[in-house]
């Protein structure tokens, strides 16, 4: 053993080495430290460069408001790239609506994610509309209409005396700059003029049938709709055409000829119409009711309306079977069977 010894202690630099053999020693153990050193560091880099490989999954953060949304990132090594975007629901200001990649897909520790938040409505309070004209206010509220929701809508309009230019809002509820959370439903007070004679016809074009029928009530214009097929890829429903035209003014009592689109979506076992009848003459606007009495006897209340008499074509949607009764008070005027097409 002794032996072994003497020749590990003959490998190393010793002062009875000659100058030659020493410098020769010690340049090769430094060159073999370089050597492991490199290789240590080497090895660690390595290593390094595969924890960072590490992979995960994105989590789903559709619907978390963007503080729980970072929180859930973070905890996956993952970095947030958030974008804003306007949405037509005012409720989900500040919630995720999208991240790419999308949720479960399996990325890189250390990815930047892209998440979209959203930064609200682009309505967030109701305008005033008080001192402008329906017909105005109707073409603001549909270029506020997206393709989803309604943010805002026309609800009803009445029509009183007043001495601003017939069609100036008067009033309205909400009132201006009320907070937007959700859909609004836009009431308003218009005036009708002073003249009591004459009225001016809005423009219909584009509403819906059923707030067609409460406005021209409460005008007092007899009105008398007809229905044609909507066409491709459309709901139905919408007045598409009017007779008198927007603008004109007409005698209290006259009559509003309107086309409208067939409504497309049917329920099955009901039946769309149009009651239509020429009713005697009111010196005054009466109260017209069209009733259903459905065929489990049951009754609903289709249609009430302000009529002053002549021709009336009120629309429908009702069971097949289901009887329709159109009356003035007590008094029965018009009585009709419904039929399937």
């Amino acid at each position: 053993m002794s032996k072994i010894g003497q020749k590990i202690r003959d490998l190393f630099p010793s002062v009875n080495d000659t100058p030659e053999t020493r410098y020769v020693k010690t340049m090769s153990y430094s060159v073999l430290f370089m050597i492991v050193f490199l290789s240590v560091a080497g090895l660690a880099t390595f290593l390094h460069s595969l924890e960072g490989d590490a992979q995960t999954t994105v989590p789903d953060m559709v619907g978390l408001e963007l503080p729980q949304a970072l929180i859930a990132l973070q905890e996956r090594a993952l970095y947030p790239l958030v974008q804003l975007r306007t949405t037509d629901d005012p409720a989900l200001r500040g919630y995720v609506i999208d991240h790419v990649p999308a949720a479960g897909a399996l990325v890189r520790s250390g990815r930047r994610i892209e998440v979209v938040v959203s930064r609200g409505a682009v309505l967030d309070q109701v305008p005033d509309f008080t001192g402008e004209q329906i017909d105005d206010v109707r073409l603001a509220v549909r270029a506020l209409t997206g393709a989803g929701v309604p943010l805002i809508e026309i609800g009803t309009v009445q029509r009183i005396f007043d001495e601003a230019t017939p069609g100036t809002v008067l009033e309205q509820s909400p009132l201006p700059g009320s907070d937007v959370t959700g859909p609004v439903r836009l009431n308003l007070v218009v005036s009708r003029g002073t003249d009591l004679g004459e009225i001016v016809v809005p423009a219909f074009s584009g509403l819906s049938y059923q707030s067609v029928v409460s406005e021209l009530s409460e005008l007092g214009l007899a009105f008398a709709f007809e229905a044609v097929p909507p066409p491709p890829n459309s709901d139905g429903g919408d007045v598409i055409a009017q007779t008198p035209s927007p603008g004109s003014s007409v005698q209290v009592g006259s009559v509003v000829n309107l086309t409208m689109n067939r409504p497309a979506d049917i329920p099955e076992g009901e039946v769309f119409g149009i009651l239509r009848r020429s009713l005697p003459e009111y010196p005054l606007l009466v109260e017209l009711t069209l009733e259903a009495i459905l065929p489990d006897g049951s009754r609903e209340t289709v249609s009430s309306i302000r009529h002053p008499g002549g021709l009336i074509g009120i629309p429908y949607v009702v069971p097949a079977g289901t009887t329709l009764v159109l009356s003035r008070s007590d008094e029965v005027l018009v009585r009709q069977q419904v039929t399937a097409d």
